[in-house]
């Protein structure tokens, strides 16, 4: 039998899993125990993802779909998974079906864990220890990503029966005695079939995008800049804000600098990374709302790196909307996957001067600074064929949605990004010259 359980922040997910799992025989999996288990073992996956945690970086979700696929294929036979909060995005809860499907398995049963929103907050309030982010402004906007986030995945698995609801506002032994019978129905091979308030509340869980401003708005050249790992997003994103005069936001340099400046979220998303944890989606969220307000963003912005996915989307439609602003457009920088597995697969890195090198495109011959032989160049551990393509798969399925959004609405520049870097700058500029106009 393998389980999910998914619900908000205090539901009791990981309580209720880690009371369940021996009764069950399942194997209790969260992803913050998965990165904790990689960094122990110092596992490949885990030493490159702590090179992602140490330069400030969010650790891409390939990694850590990686690591349950890994945790997946060791397990036996008759042993079972139960998931907590995981998979925990519409991206996730494909991956995780693709997945059993290959190893001969199937995610039974999803279990949303509901509590009231004011029961969110009363618990955190008096739980112990006292963390970071149990702030109200913090948990009101974690509740809104989650709803986001989580209203596909549960209509997902509503769609193929799959999907329980568990009040979890009881006491924690009321709602383990819940889930004993729930668990015990599935193993008998009962269907989960939801109530009509249960369908209602499945219909009402969802957040409604916002209605983007439309006219009237803050004149401002707003825009979103889309490409996979090595179609030359950064070369672009510096011409175009240099050219333009508004900040390049991307949102892996948001996050270093939010925590080498120590600041509030900075220090949150240090106690998930000190903890081994992942850096939740609603503190990037907040990280970007907070830096489009300001000084410097009032003539507009390039974002790089956020939207990733179509909530992130509707989390931007909802941030402008309160800034009485709007999305100018949106630049996609099309590479084919196998000319990026060439950029990337090629390039060498100095570990003492941190300079680039590709090995057809611009070869290491004399160092620039005249104090080596070449004796200090490595390959990094993502920049292999195989890991590259793993990563733009899992690229092309969270973009796809949102290049179409974007492109139903009118909102899209396609530029082709190969060629020479003058002629997919002179696109670039034709494009954003157009996104101003309409501003």
């Amino acid at each position: 039998m393998n389980i999910a359980f998914i619900g908000p922040a205090c539901a009791g997910k990981s309580t209720q899993a880690a009371r369940l799992a021996r009764p069950f025989e399942l194997r209790h999996l969260s992803t913050g125990k998965l990165l904790r288990d990689h960094f122990e073992r110092h596992t490949a996956l885990g030493i490159l993802a702590k090179k992602y945690v140490a330069s400030g970086d969010l650790v891409p979700d390939d990694l850590v779909d990686a690591m349950v696929e890994e945790n997946a294929v060791r397990m036996a036979p008759n042993e079972g998974f139960l998931l907590d909060a995981f998979p925990g995005t519409l991206h996730q809860a494909r991956f995780i079906d693709e997945m059993f499907r290959e190893i001969g398995r199937k995610l039974d049963a999803v279990y949303y864990i509901s509590i009231p929103d004011q029961m969110v907050f009363e618990r955190a309030s008096t739980r112990f220890p006292k963390r970071a982010d149990d702030t109200v402004e913090i948990l009101t906007n974690r509740l809104r990503v989650f709803r986001r986030n989580v209203a596909p995945v549960l209509d997902y698995f509503s769609d193929s029966g799959r999907l329980g609801f568990i009040d979890g506002s009881g006491t924690i032994d009321e709602v383990y005695n819940k889930l004993m019978l729930a668990l015990g129905d599935i193993l008998a091979g009962q269907r989960l079939t939801l109530s009509t308030a249960q369908h209602d509340l499945l219909q009402n869980l969802g957040v409604s995008p916002t209605t983007p401003v439309s006219g009237g708005g803050l004149k401002s050249l707003n825009l979103v800049l889309l490409g996979g790992p090595g179609s030359g997003k950064g070369t672009q994103a510096e011409h175009i804000a240099a050219t333009h005069q508004i900040p390049h936001i991307s949102t892996g340099d948001l996050f270093r600098a939010n925590m080498e400046k120590e600041t509030e979220l900075g220090k949150i998303a240090r106690a998930y990374i000190d903890h081994g944890d992942l850096v939740p989606d609603d503190v990037t969220e907040a990280m970007v709302r907070r830096r489009l307000r300001e000084p410097d963003c009032a003539t507009g912005f390039l974002l790089d790196g956020f939207p990733r996915t179509l909530p992130q989307a509707y989390a931007l439609e909802e941030i402008l909307a309160e800034m009485n602003r709007q999305l100018s457009g949106v630049i996609s920088l099309g590479v084919p996957d196998d000319s990026i597995v060439e950029r990337l697969s090629g390039r060498r890195i100095c570990r003492e001067c941190k300079r680039s090198f590709h090995v057809r495109f611009n070869p290491f011959t004399a160092c620039p600074d005249a104090k080596c032989h070449g004796e200090h160049l490595y390959q990094r551990d993502d920049d292999t064929p195989e890991t590259i393509l793993n990563r733009l798969k899992k690229f092309h399925l969270q973009t796809e949605p949102l290049v179409t959004r974007y492109r139903k609405a009118g909102q899209l520049a396609e530029i082709v990004g190969t060629g020479e870097l003058d002629d997919v700058r002179d696109r670039i500029t034709k494009a954003v010259e157009t996104f101003a106009e309409r501003a």
